[in-house]
């Protein structure tokens, strides 16, 4: 629980962008309910609010969803990340609906600051290369 970072490799106009910004996670039990508190860059440029649920498997998996609620925002989806066996952080995928298309996918991170959760995308793209 608390307030945690997340960091995105998105597109935009058929461009890689790399986004960060602040989530709320409260988790109860092995459910956590997650929501975005900033939009990591402007409106105009792709950025909106969301909301969604995870769920904790084995200690060692996060899988779920999330959806806009940020005005006419259509952008929802799925996610699933494998949690550092410390919990320090989560890397993981998307795949939705974005402004790009009906199923975009990108590699996704979130630890408890902004850095980190960028030096994980990148890490991700190093050794993972473009997601299938």
């Amino acid at each position: 629980s608390g307030e945690w970072w997340a960091s995105w490799k998105t597109f935009k106009d058929g461009e890689e962008v790399i986004t960060s910004q602040q989530v709320r996670l409260t988790q109860k039990s092995d459910v956590i309910l997650w929501e975005a508190i900033t939009r990591g860059i402007d409106v105009i440029d792709g950025g909106y609010l969301w909301r969604g649920e995870l769920r904790l498997w084995d200690n060692e998996i996060l899988m779920g969803w999330y959806a806009a609620n940020d005005g006419a925002v259509r952008s929802k989806g799925a996610v699933y990340f494998a949690v550092h066996p410390h919990g320090v952080n989560m890397t993981g995928r998307w795949v939705g609906l974005s402004c790009d298309g009906m199923f975009v996918t990108g590699w996704g991170a979130i630890a408890r600051d902004e850095q980190e959760v960028r030096d994980l995308i990148a890490q991700l793209k190093d050794t993972q290369g473009a997601p299938a």
